[in-house]
């Protein structure tokens, strides 16, 4: 039997992330190219787009485009390459990271000063959070910052958390995100701005759980961890959650039986995440691995995989409905350099993954490597990391709809 994906009752995301320095146009990257590439709606009549992935500047050794605005600002980290960073305080140091914000074909850094940081979302009034280490505390903290101040402004913390991340700001400048400490649960945050203390979001019952996304009328989602006595007292059942505000109890959402992730939920109200396949066998629990899923009006709709492909991680979702992530292909080895293992995925029409090139000139749709967080359709972009054969890069894809190919 594969181990319990939550032994501890702690939820983990993991996100890949990585980075050049340079501007790729891809050639033949158009309609035709495209299993079924519709044109975006602001596109004027006869005029087509311009296909091709941009390369955002960094230190020269990497980075990723995490989120963007309708606006065309650009927000995630760029690879220091001089520090590392016992992040975790596992005794694993990991490559420090700045966060950084591309505006104007300008790339700003943002005065945190911590260690290593990130910026995570933006909403489309241009206030940003993020987090970071703090090497003389060793704790994380989150924070919010915009274009042009001096300095960023600490979130508030909950008494006794080490670790606090916002991961999504909608326009209204509420805030969901989650924390963990040693002497409390992993659990879901809600801030109703920058200035005000942090509520922690009711579990319903569980243990523990993790606030993701939250959309503009004030909707979170995120994950609640149960103890389930249907599968044995070393089963800890991950549910995909859905909060109707930060104080409502959390309505589980339909999964196939076992565990579900919510990371994003839109304005319309869709919720972007995955579900668990598995089975009883004669052990307990099998897994047969995690598929990507939409949810409609509540309803669960499970999205196409590339052929070949497993291990979707869905982190960018569009009022439009477009959903991004990344997938593996394979058991194939880790690349140097932090370039990621992942295959970069689009689906425009609630069904269908398609794969987006990264920045080589491979022409096999197959070997392409990068990974995609952000997604806007009314810009026909997608946002993430690419690969470009040395380094994985903070990436741009520009009209996306014309560059995604069926494989």
């Amino acid at each position: 039997m594969r181990q319990p994906r939550y032994p501890n009752g702690r939820l983990t995301v993991c996100v890949v992330v990585a980075a050049l320095i340079a501007v790729l146009s891809l050639t033949g990257c158009t309609n035709e190219t495209s299993d079924h590439p519709p044109s975006p709606s602001e596109e004027p009549a006869g005029q087509t787009c311009k296909a091709w992935v941009e390369q955002l500047s960094d230190l020269g050794l990497g980075g990723g485009v995490l989120d963007l605005t309708h606006s065309g600002v650009y927000v995630g980290y760029v690879a220091t390459g001089t520090r590392w960073v016992d992040m975790n305080g596992d005794g694993e140091d990991e490559p420090a990271f700045q966060a950084a914000v591309w505006e104007g074909g300008r790339r700003h850094r943002v005065p945190s000063g911590f260690a290593w940081d990130q910026i995570l979302d933006i909403n489309d009034n241009g206030l940003m959070v993020g987090f970071g280490f703090d090497k003389r505390s060793r704790i994380n903290r989150s924070y919010v910052w915009r274009l042009g101040w001096p300095k960023v402004r600490l979130l508030k913390s909950p008494a006794g958390s080490e670790r606090t991340r916002a991961r999504r700001i909608n326009d209204s400048g509420q805030i969901a995100g989650h924390m963990s400490g040693r002497s409390i649960p992993f659990a879901g945050l809600y801030w109703a701005d920058d200035h005000s203390a942090p509520v922690q979001l009711p579990l319903g019952g569980g243990h523990s759980g993790g606030a993701e996304g939250i959309n503009n009328k004030g909707q979170i989602v995120g994950n609640v961890v149960d103890d389930d006595p249907d599968y044995g007292p070393d089963w800890h059942d991950a549910d995909a959650t859905l909060w109707e505000n930060s104080t409502a109890e959390p309505v589980r959402l339909p999964d196939h039986d076992f565990d579900g992730e919510a990371h994003l939920i839109n304005n319309r109200g869709q919720v972007l995440g995955t579900v668990l396949n598995a089975h009883l066998g004669s052990d307990g629990v099998e897994e047969d691995g995690s598929l990507p899923a939409l949810w409609t009006d509540g309803n669960l709709h499970v999205l196409d995989l590339p052929q070949g492909t497993h291990s979707p991680v869905m982190l960018g979702l569009s009022d439009g409905g477009w959903a991004v992530g990344g997938v593996q292909r394979g058991d194939g080895p880790t690349l140097p350099n932090h370039q990621p293992d992942t295959e970069a995925v689009l689906s425009m029409n609630g069904q269908t993954l398609l794969v987006l090139p990264d920045l080589t000139v491979n022409p096999d749709p197959h070997q392409w490597r990068a990974n995609v967080t952000g997604v806007d359709d009314r810009r026909d972009e997608v946002t993430g990391t690419a690969a470009d054969g040395t380094y994985a890069r903070a990436a741009v894809w520009h009209c996306a709809s014309h560059l995604a190919v069926k494989v």
